[in-house]
C-alpha cells in the first residue's frame, strides 16, 4: 500500500511544486483549509536534486522515523494546537522533504505564525487558504 501512496505524493509534488500530506493516508491538505504551514523541524528535513526525487526517496524518509515522529505528535493530547504532516516543495531544481507543521488560522494569527517562522529560521510560511508563500522577514 505504501508504494502506491508515495507515488501519489510524488505526482502531486511535481504537478503543484510541492504539497502537504496528512498521515496516515497521505492525502494532500485541502487547498481551502484555513491554515498556515511551516517547516520548523529542520533537523529531520532533507533536500535532493529533482532527478533523485523518487517514490523510494519518500519511502526511505518516512521509514527513517519521520512517519513515527509525525504520528506521535498528532496523537498527543497537548500538541500546541498544531498538526504535523509530510511536506514537500520544489525550488530551483531542488526538492525538499520535511515535517510540515500546520497551524489553524482560528487559533494563530498571521503575526504569531510569522514570529514562529522567524524563530525557526524560516524565510517563508505558507498561507494555505490563499495558496501563497509569505516572507517572514528572516535573513540568514
Amino acid at each position: 500500500m505504501l508504494g502506491f501512496v508515495v507515488y501519489d505524493v510524488l505526482d502531486y509534488t511535481f504537478q503543484h511544486d510541492g504539497g502537504t500530506f496528512l498521515l496516515p493516508d497521505m492525502k494532500p491538505l485541502n487547498k481551502t483549509a484555513k491554515v498556515w504551514v511551516l517547516s520548523i523541524d529542520d533537523e529531520h528535513g532533507i533536500e535532493m536534486p529533482i532527478k533523485k526525487f523518487t517514490g523510494t526517496a519518500i519511502s526511505v524518509w518516512l521509514m527513517n522515523g519521520n512517519a513515527k515522529r509525525i504520528e506521535q505528535w498528532n496523537g498527543r493530547l497537548t500538541n500546541s494546537g498544531s498538526l504535523k504532516a509530510l511536506g514537500t516543495w520544489i525550488n530551483d531544481k531542488t526538492v525538499y522533504i520535511d515535517i510540515a507543521t500546520i497551524y489553524s488560522k482560528d487559533e494563530f494569527d498571521r503575526e504569531t505564525v510569522l514570529e514562529i517562522g522567524r524563530a525557526n529560521k524560516q524565510r517563508y510560511i505558507w498561507d494555505n487558504e490563499n495558496q501563497v508563500a509569505i516572507e517572514t522577514g528572516y535573513m540568514p
